[in-house]
């Protein structure tokens, strides 16, 4: 899929309203930021360097990406799952190499406003990886994973996650 600032964004994991999701295959990271009304200033601090703070969260068998864009979103939380992509799609060691893209979306017409690519420092994409192997060795249902994220958000609010982060990274 290519990605480019104008287009439209295809991608099929937006959430229903505001806010981040995280795809993480073999062969992509992304890290989709969807707001309503982007103003731009909101572009302009999305695209700055060092604007960006992401933490890693893990509960109940659910990975939760932390993220924090200055001037665009306080710390909100994209959860994670390898269930939601097919075995075949499950990231590797090969995959931490990859950059996350980073994709500023339009809500209101799904149109890309800024894109930006970020080099995770390697403690940051070790914690991540595992996580992802802790998931790999006893994946859980989609349907358990919906009931687990709920739980785990009901008990947890970003800033409760971001506390008890096992990793964090400016970017």
């Amino acid at each position: 899929m290519t990605i480019a600032v104008g287009s439209t964004y295809s991608g099929e994991n937006l959430p229903e309203k505001e806010g981040p999701v995280f795809e993480f295959t073999k062969t992509q990271q992304n890290l989709i930021l969807k707001l309503n009304g982007i103003s731009e200033q909101e572009i302009a601090s999305f695209q700055k360097a060092e604007s960006v703070e992401l933490a890693l969260f893990f509960a109940s068998d659910v990975l939760f990406l932390l993220v924090r864009v200055a001037g665009v979103i306080d710390w909100s939380d994209a959860p994670y799952s390898v269930v939601t992509f097919s075995p075949e799609l499950w990231p590797d060691k090969k995959a931490l190499e990859l950059p996350l893209t980073m994709i500023f979306v339009e809500g209101s017409n799904k149109r890309v406003m800024a894109v930006r690519q970020v080099r995770l420092e390697s403690g940051f994409r070790e914690a991540l990886y595992g996580q992802i192997e802790i998931q790999k060795r006893s994946p859980i249902g989609a349907d358990k994973f919906l009931r687990q994220i709920s739980t785990v958000q009901k008990k947890n609010t970003p800033a409760k996650m971001l506390k008890q982060a096992i990793a964090t990274v400016s970017a």
